[in-house]
């Protein structure tokens, strides 16, 4: 079973082993800072993708001329640009 602890930085969830305190070796600091990068990376990835399929969707509904397509992929959520901005990554929750 594992424990399920945050970054004290950004609140990122991250789990280990009951045993962690005992047996690692390095800083938790750097651990951390670790935690957040691949959290931020992977998340900025997503948010990339997932805001290119609803532009590519409002493109579609543009040249079929169908607003009401246009309307779904407008509303199609983007949900790792909004776990950015939660993190105080704005700029990325820009949609």
């Amino acid at each position: 079973m594992h424990t399920a602890e945050k970054t004290r930085h950004l609140s990122i969830p991250y789990y280990v082993k009951p045993s962690f305190s005992s047996d690692y070796q390095g800083t938790l600091g750097r651990l951390e800072n670790s935690v957040e990068e691949d959290f931020i990376y992977t998340m900025k990835q997503n948010c990339i993708r997932e805001r290119s399929y609803r532009e590519g969707m409002m493109a579609r509904a543009r040249s079929f001329g169908s607003s009401m397509k246009f309307a779904q992929a407008q509303a199609l959520k983007v949900p790792s640009c909004e776990q950015l901005a939660k993190v105080g990554l704005t700029r990325y929750s820009l949609y």
